[in-house]
């Protein structure tokens, strides 16, 4: 099973780290419709989600960035321990990790991804957002599930 979380895991930062060569290449001077409420153009986020906190010192918000992913994959670690499948802990650890290495290479986080409605724009987002949201929908789904199993 850890072949196989590490696979997962290699995937997903490769993948990530793909798409934002791609984006940096193609989509430096331009943006590009995809289809109708979705285009792809590039930003840096020195901030964390939906750029929170760009206005923080960007050293002190990187180290509490990489220490709670330091603590999540201790936690992760005793999960894998007691015999959870921790699927979505690793989506959750390769995303963050991915975007922490944006922070150190590029002193932000590569997004491309913009999903709209009329004139409404979602926050710009990548891969490794995507694996990251994933991997805290599944855990939400675990959680209940084990909250509903402790009641019945």
């Amino acid at each position: 099973m850890k072949k196989l979380y590490f696979l997962i895991f290699s995937s997903i930062v490769f993948l990530d780290a793909f798409s934002k060569q791609l984006a940096i290449k193609y989509l430096s001077n331009e943006e590009i419709s995809v289809f109708p409420g979705c285009n792809l153009d590039l930003s840096f986020n020195s901030g964390i989600s939906f750029s929170l906190f760009k206005d923080y010192s960007f050293m002190i918000l990187t180290l509490i960035i990489g220490a709670i992913i330091i603590l999540f994959g201790i936690y992760t670690l005793g999960e894998y321990v007691k015999g959870v499948n921790v699927t979505p802990e690793v989506f959750v650890l390769a995303g963050g990790f991915s975007n922490l290495l944006n922070r150190f290479t590029y002193k932000g986080v590569i997004d491309f991804i913009d999903l709209y409605v009329g004139n409404y724009h979602w926050p710009t987002f990548n891969i490794a957002d995507v694996f990251i949201m994933l991997g805290i929908f599944f855990i939400m789904i675990r959680s209940w599930q084990d909250a509903y199993r402790a009641k019945n």
